[in-house]
C-alpha cells in the first residue's frame, strides 16, 4: 500500500508528538521535586534569638508564614527532651529533619527552637551537630552538665541561650561527675563526642 507525502508527514508528526508528551510529565515532575527540595539555609543562621527570622516568643502562624520549601510533620514534645506529651511541629527537607518549633501547653508561641540539621550554622560557624572539640574551640573553661530528665548530658552557652545536646549513657558519659546525683558540672573526659542538635531557649 502506497501512502501520500502528506500522510507520511502527519505519521511521523504524530509520533514525535506522542514521544515528546512522554517525555514531558517525567521533566516537569523532575523541576517541582527540585523546587520543593530546595531550602535556603543561609537565611536560617542561629542567632541568640532564634533562627533566621524565627524568634522565640512568635506565633507558630507568624513563623510557618517565613518557612518555604519544607514539610511540616507532627511529632511529641517529649522526642525532643520536653516534659509533655503535646504534639508540635517538625520541618523536614525530605526525610531529614531541619528543626521543631516548641510550644507552650495549648499556646501557639515558641517556647523552644530545636535546631537539628548541620547545614544550619550559628552565628559563630558551630553546627547543631558539632563535636566537644569543635566547642571547646570556641569556649573556654567548656563544662557539661547532666540532665536529669532526658539522661543526656548538655553544653549551655549561657549568652547566647543554647543548648548542645549529647546522647550518651552510664557507659559512656562525657563528663566525670563528683557525686552520684551528677548535679555539679563536669570537665569533659573526652572530646570526640558530637551533639544530636541544639535547643534555642
Amino acid at each position: 500500500m502506497k501512502f501520500s507525502l502528506f500522510t507520511k508527514m502527519l505519521f511521523y508528526i504524530s509520533i514525535n508528538f506522542i514521544f515528546l508528551s512522554l517525555l514531558m510529565p517525567t521533566n516537569s515532575l523532575a523541576k517541582t521535586n527540585q523546587a520543593k527540595s530546595f531550602f535556603n539555609f543561609s537565611s536560617f543562621n542561629i542567632n541568640k534569638h532564634g533562627i533566621g527570622s524565627i524568634r522565640i516568643g512568635m506565633s507558630v502562624k507568624v513563623a510557618e508564614s517565613k518557612i518555604k520549601g519544607l514539610k511540616k510533620r507532627l511529632l511529641p514534645a517529649y522526642k525532643f527532651g520536653v516534659d509533655s506529651e503535646s504534639l508540635v511541629p517538625c520541618y523536614y527537607l525530605g526525610n531529614s529533619l531541619v528543626f521543631a518549633l516548641i510550644t507552650q501547653d495549648k499556646s501557639d508561641k515558641i517556647s523552644l527552637i530545636v535546631a537539628v540539621d548541620e547545614r544550619l550554622k550559628t552565628i559563630t560557624g558551630l553546627t547543631p551537630k558539632s563535636s566537644l572539640f569543635e566547642l571547646n574551640k570556641k569556649y573556654t573553661n567548656l563544662v557539661v552538665w547532666y540532665n536529669q530528665l532526658t539522661h543526656q548530658e548538655e553544653f549551655s552557652d549561657k549568652i547566647n541561650k543554647w543548648n548542645f545536646v549529647f546522647d550518651t549513657n552510664d557507659n559512656n558519659r562525657i563528663g566525670k561527675y563528683l557525686d552520684n546525683q551528677r548535679t555539679d558540672f563536669a570537665k569533659p573526659q573526652r572530646l570526640n563526642e558530637s551533639s544530636i542538635y541544639l535547643i534555642i531557649e
